[in-house]
This record gives structure tokens, C-alpha cells and sequence, in this order.
């Protein structure tokens, strides 16, 4: 798999959909590999993010969204930003949820940003029609990774892909739980990096032994 030999029969897979790698284009070629390879891979979506546990994330959002109101009364100019960040979680990408979400649904307000189902309609509904699919709701500051390693480890999967641009922090109680539970049930990940610069989770990726996808394959 894009370089990587997987001794696995079942895989699952996390795939950051996030605005900069829907206009790389890569989206379609990747996942025809990874259902060539794995037609009933276990697929979960994410909108970038990290591991960082939960407290910590609300308090840094919440902090970064005091910043942005002080701004607003200084310069009396209105930055559009959310002002709330729900708890994430696993819900299925056939859902009507997955509507309502910004790496479908798009940004009306970001440059080039129309979203999956407007920029890859023919891998949106092939997504939509699987049974396997989901996503993780919420924004990418939530850096809620552990909950999609969570739920592909509760499917029993013997081997993850994580695509990702890998510049979030992988940090803290919850990224050093799922560490644990990967090697004690000793499931290989492959880990890709969109930028390819690897700039955040080096430790965390070399404590549960991952190796690499080839550049110029997934990426």
C-alpha cells in the first residue's frame, strides 16, 4: 500500500479531507488504491487535527477565540471564525451530519474552498454509498485523532493508514493511551504526510513503530 508492504487482512483508515489536499487532487487516486487493495477498509474522516486531550483543546480554541473578540474591539473590524467548538465525535458519513460539515460542505468565506461534495462528486457519493465510513465531526483545533484510532481499534483492524499534514500536536494522556493500545495489540500504521515534512508527532509516530508511505504514492 503506496510503498508499504501490509501484512494486514483488515484495514482501517484515517484520511484528513481538509481544503488543502482536496485541491491536490489526490483524494480520487488514493482512495482507488486503498479500495483496490482493501475494497471493506474501515474509513474515517477527518478535517486535519492532531491528539490533544479534549480539556486542553476547548481551552486553547477558547483562548484563541478571546484573542480574536479583543482584536475586534481594537480595530473595530469583524473577523469571521467560529466562536464555538463542539465536542467531537464518530458519526457515520452517510448521516446528515455530514452535510453540515466544512470539508463538505465548504467555506463559503475561505479562497477555493467549495468542498468534497462540489470538488470530487464522484468520490463523495462512493464514499456515501459505503457502510464503513465516517467522520469526525468538529474543527480541526479540537485535535481529536484518538477517537478515530479508537474507533478503528474497537473494529478490530490489524493494520492503519493516517493520512494527515501532521502539523498538530500529538500530545498528552490520550495520544499516550492509544500508543499503549497499539502495540499491546500489535497493529501496524503507516503514516503519510500530506506536506511531507513530518513537522509535529515524531515521537509519538517512532513509540508505535510506524513506518512511512513513499512519497510520490499516497501523497
Amino acid at each position: 500500500l503506496f510503498g508499504v508492504e501490509v501484512k494486514a487482512k483488515k484495514l482501517g483508515v484515517i484520511v484528513s479531507i481538509n481544503n488543502a489536499v482536496q485541491n491536490s487532487g489526490r483524494l480520487p487516486s488514493m482512495f482507488e488504491e486503498i479500495f483496490k487493495l482493501f475494497p471493506d477498509a474501515d474509513v474515517i474522516l477527518t478535517n486535519g487535527g492532531g491528539m490533544v486531550d479534549w480539556p486542553k483543546a476547548l481551552g486553547e480554541f477558547n483562548a484563541k477565540v478571546e484573542e480574536r473578540k479583543k482584536r475586534e474591539k481594537e480595530t473595530g473590524k469583524k473577523e469571521i471564525g467560529p466562536s464555538k467548538m463542539e465536542v467531537p465525535k464518530i458519526t457515520r458519513f452517510s448521516s446528515g451530519e455530514a452535510m453540515d460539515w466544512p470539508p463538505v460542505r465548504g467555506v463559503s468565506f475561505a479562497k477555493n474552498y467549495p468542498g468534497l461534495k462540489a470538488k470530487e462528486p464522484a468520490l463523495y457519493e462512493k464514499l456515501l454509498r459505503r457502510n464503513n465510513t465516517w467522520f469526525l465531526s468538529s474543527y480541526a483545533d479540537a485535535n481529536a485523532c484518538y477517537k478515530a484510532f479508537d474507533e478503528l481499534i474497537k473494529k478490530k483492524v490489524e493494520a492503519i493508514y493516517w493520512y494527515n499534514t501532521f502539523s498538530f500536536p500529538i500530545e498528552g494522556s490520550e495520544a499516550e493511551r492509544v500508543a499503549v493500545v497499539i502495540l499491546e495489540n500489535q497493529i501496524e500504521i503507516i503514516v503519510d504526510d500530506q506536506a511531507g515534512s513530518f513537522r509535529q508527532g515524531k515521537d509519538w509516530i517512532e513509540k508505535v513503530k510506524a513506518r512511512t508511505a513513499a512519497r510520490g504514492a499516497g501523497s
